[in-house]
């Protein structure tokens, strides 16, 4: 009879161990970000100093707002990414846009503000952007893989 109290208090506490350790799982993102560019560095430089002249500021707040947004692709008039289209247009090169976009998505990922899902969602919204902005000819390659373990 005391055997089996004491295999029966056992089991209770491997079943209190077990589901103690399992309620403190930690999730892990990783997101890598590889454009496919054809840059030169030299060419890359280049656009970094125009970059740095250019303001994005309504970019910035258009990928802010594409992060919050639940569905799909969105159709309905946007003030923010007609602003956003703008700044694209400065930027002469469909290369150096494709940059732009690219270094908006890492800071938003570095700042926490992208998470998950959204990445994808949000990085597939930017790729066709010069596009939809009559800015560009060509589609951005951001390869974004997220990763979660």
């Amino acid at each position: 009879m005391a055997r089996l109290s004491i295999l029966a208090i056992s089991l209770g506490l491997v079943l209190l161990i077990a589901a103690t350790t399992s309620a403190y799982r930690t999730t892990v993102t990783t997101v890598e970000i590889d454009s496919e560019s054809s840059q030169s560095g030299q060419s890359r430089q280049r656009c970094q100093q125009q970059l740095q002249r250019q303001s994005l500021n309504n970019c910035n707040q258009y990928v802010r707002q594409e992060a919050r947004q639940q569905g799909g692709q969105d159709n309905r008039p946007d003030q923010q990414k007609d602003q956003c289209c703008r700044e694209l247009r400065q930027i002469q090169d469909d290369e150096c846009q494709c940059q732009a976009l690219e270094q908006i998505l890492q800071q938003q990922l570095q700042q926490g503000e992208l998470k998950g899902q959204q990445v994808q969602r949000v990085a597939q919204q930017l790729q066709n952007l010069p596009q939809r902005c009559g800015s560009g000819s060509q589609r951005c390659q951001l390869q974004v893989s997220v990763s979660t373990y």
